[in-house]
Formats: C-alpha cells, sequence, structure tokens
C-alpha cells in the first residue's frame, strides 16, 4: 500500500469523521480537536480509530489512542504507523 501525501491523508480523514459523525459540511483540519466538536465522544473516538485502523491496516496502541487529540496528532500517527515519517 502506498502511503498518503498530507493533504490526501488529511482529506481521506475527513471523509471517515464527516461519515462518523453523520455531518457532510464538517470543516477539518490539522488543528480539529476533540473539544471543537461534542460529537467526538469516548464512543466516537474508539468508533474513529476502529475505522482508521481498518482504512490503513495498522493498530494503535492504547498510547495511540490516548494521544489523539487532533487530527494533526492523528495524522502523524498514520504516517509513522504506515512508514511514511
Amino acid at each position: 500500500m502506498s502511503t498518503p501525501t498530507d493533504a490526501a491523508l488529511l482529506s481521506e480523514i475527513t471523509d471517515i469523521m464527516r461519515d462518523l459523525f453523520d455531518d457532510d459540511a464538517l470543516a477539518i483540519t490539522p488543528a480539529f480537536s476533540r473539544k471543537d466538536n461534542e460529537l467526538w465522544d469516548s464512543m466516537n473516538h474508539l468508533n474513529l480509530v476502529f475505522a482508521l485502523e481498518s482504512k490503513y491496516k495498522i493498530k494503535f496502541s492504547i498510547v495511540d489512542i490516548e494521544e489523539m487529540q487532533s487530527v494533526g496528532d492523528i495524522m502523524k500517527l498514520v504516517e509513522k504507523k504506515t512508514g511514511k515519517a
């Protein structure tokens, strides 16, 4: 599997989050964080983790999951896990 560029990765994460939060107008940037959307609660955080693991064929540790506080954090972890970073 090829690793996505930052723009492609952000676009893919945006699609996942829009689907997860059922909001096609959701504006996602690397700075977008759990504090920015009340729907990004603990249950949806786990659903997001599962969706990312499925999409990129990777596994996150408990520490990784706890570190995911923003889209930028997620991008860094996905890049690391997919070998881009």
